[in-house]
C-alpha cells in the first residue's frame, strides 16, 4: 500500500522523511545484520541527506548505492556522487568499502581520458549490487524522487530504459543534455521498502498521476507494495486512501455533472446540443475553480474506444471526437462512455447488465470484473426502428409514459434473454419515472457515475478492466 504524509513545508517533509529512513535502515541491521540502501540524486533530497547524518546509525554495516547518475566528469557539480558526499558520506563514519558510487566516467561523460563501455560500465556496477544485496538484487530502502515531468531515478519518459526487463542497471539516452546511469524498474520493484520525497507545487500533477499509477509516466509505473510519500504538495490534491483526487464529469444530454472524490461536493451546469468539449471543459473549470485535484475522468454519452471517443454524441454539438481533454483540463483525463461508466459505478459482482435511461438509451455489461461498453441504443427493436426510438427522452414524449413504460420492461426482458444477466441495475435520469422494477433488477443510483469515475483511477474493486 502507498501512505502518504503530508507537510506544510520541504524542510519538514525532508526531516521526517530521514526519521523514517533511518528507523527502517536499523530495523534491517537489527533484522538481516546489514542494511543496503540506494539514494536518488538532485537538489530536492539535500535536506533529506542533511537529516540523515544527524542520525545515529550502525554504519558499519550499511551499503549506500546510487539510485542514478549523470554521466559527467568526476567532481562535477553536476554530479550527484557530488553532492551525497558532501551533504552525508562525509560527515557520518561509514567504511570506504560499503561506498558504491555509479562508475559513470566513461565516453558518455565526456571524459577523453576514459574510453570505457557504458553497457559494460552498468554491468559492473550490477554485478556490485548483486554481491552485496544476492542475485537478483534486494535493496532493503530506496529513495525516489519525482519530476515535474513524471521522471523517478533517472527513468524518464519517452526513454527505452523504462521498459527495461532483463538488467537491473543501464544507461539511458540524453535527457537534460546528459546520458546517466539508472536503476531499472524491475531493480526498484524488487526494493523491501522505497521512501518518496517530492516537494514543490509543480510536482502536484506528477504526483497524482503517480498515485493514479499512470503508466504514461515512469513514477507511476513503480506501484510498489510497501511505499510512504512525504510531500508539501497540497493535500487536497490527494486522497484519504493515497490515490489521487479525482474530479468525475458526467456528461449528460442535459446536464454536466460532476464531483470531487475527496469531499463529495456535486455541482452541474446546463449542457444541450449546442455543447461542444471547449465549452464542457470551459465550464468545468469554472464550476471548480475551488477544488484541487490531480486527475479527472469523463464519462461522454458516445462510443468510447482506447481512452478516445470514435463519434460525436448525437444530442450534443460538434467536435468531440479528436479533442485534447487532458491539455484543455491541464490534467491526465481518462474517458468511458458514460453508461459504462455509471456500470462501473454500480457493479457489485458477477454478470451485471446496467441501463441507463436518459436522452437517450446507455448501456453496458459488467461480467467477473470486465466492463464492457455496449451501443445498445442501434439496435434495431420494432418496426425498423432502434431500442432508443421506443425508451429515450424523445420517445417517452411521444408516446406519454404509460406507453413508454411497457416498451422500456419489453425492452429489459429481451435483454435479459439475451445476454443472460445475474441481475440488471436501471441507471439515468427517467428510471425515476418507472413505477416499479422486474424480479432480478435494482434501480441505480445516477451518483454511481461518480463512482465510477474514482474506480477509474483509484483501482478500486480490484482496478477493474474496461475492454
Amino acid at each position: 500500500m502507498t501512505e502518504i504524509r503530508n507537510f506544510s513545508s520541504a524542510g519538514d517533509a525532508a526531516q521526517e522523511a530521514a526519521r523514517v529512513m533511518a528507523q527502517s535502515m536499523r530495523a534491517a541491521v537489527a533484522a538481516r545484520g546489514m542494511c543496503s540502501i540506494a539514494l536518488s540524486g538532485g537538489r530536492s533530497p539535500l535536506k533529506l541527506y542533511a537529516a540523515l547524518a544527524r542520525e545515529s546509525l550502525p554504519w558499519q554495516h550499511i551499503h549506500v548505492f546510487q539510485v542514478d547518475e549523470r554521466a559527467v566528469p568526476a567532481g562535477s557539480a553536476q554530479r550527484n556522487w557530488t553532492e551525497l558526499k558532501a551533504t552525508l558520506l562525509a560527515h557520518v563514519g561509514i567504511p570506504a568499502p560499503n561506498i558504491h558510487p555509479m562508475p559513470v566516467d566513461g565516453p558518455a561523460s565526456g571524459n577523453a581520458a576514459n574510453s570505457g563501455d557504458p553497457s559494460q560500465a552498468a554491468a559492473a556496477y550490477q554485478d556490485t549490487l548483486c554481491s552485496i544485496t544476492g542475485s537478483p538484487p534486494v535493496l532493503d530502502l530506496v529513495h525516489l524522487g519525482l519530476g515535474a515531468d513524471g521522471h523517478t531515478a533517472s527513468l524518464v519518459p519517452g526513454d527505452a530504459v523504462p521498459d527495461e526487463v532483463s538488467h537491473e542497471v543501464a544507461f539511458t539516452g540524453i535527457y537534460q543534455g546528459h546520458h546517466r546511469m539508472t536503476l531499472t524498474l524491475p531493480c526498484l520493484r524488487r526494493a523491501r521498502q522505497i521512501v518518496w520525497l517530492v516537494t514543490g507545487d509543480e510536482k502536484a500533477s506528477a504526483l497524482a498521476r503517480m498515485l493514479a499509477n499512470d503508466p504514461d509516466i515512469p513514477g507511476g509505473r513503480i506501484r510498489h507494495d510497501h511505499q510512504t510519500v512525504f510531500t508539501d504538495v497540497d493535500p487536497a490534491t490527494i486522497g484519504g486512501d493515497g490515490t489521487a483526487a479525482v474530479l468525475s464529469v458526467d456528461v449528460g444530454g442535459t446536464h454536466v455533472k460532476v464531483m470531487h472524490s475527496v469531499h463529495r461536493e456535486r455541482r452541474a451546469f446546463e449542457s444541450g446540443p449546442k455543447l461542444t468539449p471547449v465549452r464542457m471543459c470551459t465550464g468545468v473549470a469554472e464550476l471548480t475553480r475551488d477544488w484541487n485535484y490531480g486527475a479527472v475522468a469523463v464519462g461522454l454519452p458516445g462510443p468510447v474506444r482506447d481512452n478516445a471517443l470514435f463519434a460525436n454524441p448525437p444530442n450534443l454539438g460538434s467536435d468531440w471526437v479528436g479533442f485534447d481533454y487532458a491539455a484543455a483540463f491541464g490534467k491526465p483525463v481518462k474517458i468511458l462512455n458514460d453508461a459504462a461508466m455509471q456500470a462501473l459505478g454500480s457493479y457489485q459482482g458477477g454478470k451485471m447488465l446496467f441501463l441507463g435511461l436518459g436522452t437517450g438509451l446507455g448501456g453496458a455489461l459488467v461480467t467477473n470484473g470486465v466492463v464492457v461498453p455496449m451501443e445498445l441504443r442501434h439496435l434495431k427493436y420494432r418496426k425498423k426502428k432502434s431500442y432508443e426510438d421506443y425508451v429515450g427522452e424523445a420517445a417517452l414524449k411521444r408516446l406519454g409514459k404509460d406507453k413508454w413504460q411497457k416498451h422500456v420492461l419489453a425492452t429489459i426482458e429481451q435483454l435479459r434473454a439475451t445476454l443472460m444477466p445475474d441481475e440488471i441495475v436501471i441507471g439515468g435520469g427517467n428510471v425515476r419515472l418507472l413505477d416499479g422494477l422486474p424480479e432480478g433488477c435494482r434501480r441505480g443510483d445516477n451518483d454511481n457515475a461518480f463512482l465510477g469515475g474514482f474506480r477509474l483511477w483509484s483501482g478500486g474493486m480490484d482496478s477493474l478492466p474496461v475492454r
